[in-house]
């Protein structure tokens, strides 16, 4: 590979490599995401699953520039001006599994653990598919629970009844956002290898805990018009609202 400092337009760039696979970013902005990081070296989405970009090193300086999380999984490196163009530097990968698990209070361990019995084989293996039915079902039953609920409030005023309807199709929306989002994310563990249960563990805190960082994100920006919300201290991973 030509070991080139700036492109046709200027931009300045550098090489980064991870284990047996190197290639050229460009610095075409002030800061590196991850999942420019990840692209760059032809990692996808689920070669990253349980791995978070902590930094980068320059090989031959030995210095060490770290990357700070964000709201999501994504970690972002500020401070683009620092590096030197041309340089190789070595990308630093850290197994988050352990770390997952480990911030998750009993409750809810207890909850993932439950579950993963409810969808699983015989033989201790989940079945993604009872998983998705476990969703589709959760969604329904809040949807008819939504349902009655309606009936009785308009009941008891039905001058208000058009409000009310309005108000129980979008809770029932909702609903079913938050099933289809829980799919998707369980989705991620497919591929053909078997499920356990630590596996499933660290994929279902990995999206506790990401639910729990955008909570305090809202708890945040609420706080700024000087109302404070009470939000739960976990989070369950049930398609209801």
């Amino acid at each position: 590979m030509k070991d080139k400092k700036y492109d046709e337009e200027g931009c300045s760039s550098i090489i980064i490599r991870f284990e047996n696979v190197q290639n050229e970013l460009l610095l075409e902005f002030d800061d590196i995401s991850s999942s420019q990081i990840a692209h760059t070296l032809n990692l996808n989405r689920k070669d990253m699953l349980y791995l978070r970009i902590d930094g980068m090193k320059d090989t031959l300086t030995g210095t060490i520039y770290s990357f700070k999380p964000t709201l999501t999984e994504e970690t972002r490196f500020e401070g683009v001006e620092q590096l030197r163009p041309g340089a190789t530097y070595e990308i630093l990968i850290h197994d988050v599994r352990e770390d997952y698990v480990a911030q998750l209070v009993e409750k809810e361990i207890t909850q993932v653990k439950e579950l993963f019995e409810a969808c699983a084989n015989d033989n201790g293996i989940l079945n993604i598919d009872k998983l998705m039915d476990y969703y589709d079902d959760q969604c329904i039953k809040t949807c008819k629970r939504y349902e009655l609920k309606l009936q009785q409030v308009i009941k008891k005023s039905p001058e208000n009844e058009e409000y009310h309807k309005n108000r129980y199709t979008s809770k029932c929306q909702q609903a079913k956002e938050k099933a289809e989002t829980y799919k998707d994310r369980y989705k991620e563990l497919g591929g053909g290898n078997p499920i356990t249960y630590k596996t499933f563990l660290a994929h279902s805190a990995m999206i506790i805990l990401s639910e729990k960082r955008q909570k305090q994100h809202f708890k945040r920006v609420i706080s700024t018009t000087c109302v404070t919300p009470t939000s739960p201290s976990t989070i369950e991973l049930k398609a209801t609202t």
